[in-house]
């Protein structure tokens, strides 16, 4: 950690999104019962400079209520998409149905980095597997004027879950992908 003011008394062994944030992803409940406890969570001191302890600790519970409402939004979503579409491009909004753009499984690539940092493991993990099992570039439908959207889409999912997992498979098919949209 570097010794900048902003990450005075924030705690490694915690959430590692605490680290950036000061702000744990934990449950609502948690930030709730360190309260009633009097555990008090260390903040940065330029935060506590600007606002009482009251004020973080009210701020801290709200946002665990909201990263659990993100959860289950994009639980429902995930498990929509697996149960409508799944190896699909997309879900189509209007109908419900499977959609076809790349033929690539887009909502699966450009996903995995969200699975990861919701800590939705299981998930990324049955991500991986359709990664390593069926994404491959010679049935892809691309078209000139997509360029932007698999490199943003689908390079991007890639590249996002090799960097927060370091799993090899994805920088592997990042480089195929990259290698066929220069080609």
């Amino acid at each position: 950690i570097p010794a900048d003011p902003f990450f005075v008394g924030v705690h490694l062994e915690k959430d590692p999104l605490e680290n950036v944030t000061g702000i744990s992803a934990g449950s609502a409940w948690q930030a709730e019962v360190e309260r009633e406890q009097g555990w008090q969570h260390s903040y940065p001191s330029r935060w506590l400079q600007r606002h009482s302890r009251q004020d973080l600790d009210d701020s801290r519970a709200k946002s665990a209520l909201w990263a659990e409402e993100v959860k289950e939004a994009m639980s429902h979503a995930w498990n929509g998409y697996r149960q409508t579409a799944w190896g699909y491009d997309q879900v189509h909004p209007k109908r419900g149905k499977p959609n076809t753009w790349f033929n690539l499984g887009l909502s699966i690539v450009e996903t995995m980095d969200t699975l990861w940092l919701l800590g939705f493991r299981q998930e990324f993990d049955e991500a991986q597997r359709w990664v390593e099992e069926h994404l491959t570039f010679e049935r892809a439908k691309t078209k000139p004027d997509s360029f932007f959207e698999a490199t943003i889409r689908l390079l991007g999912g890639l590249l996002g879950a090799h960097s927060l997992s370091l799993r090899p498979i994805f920088l592997q098919r990042a480089k195929e992908l990259g290698d066929r949209l220069i080609s």
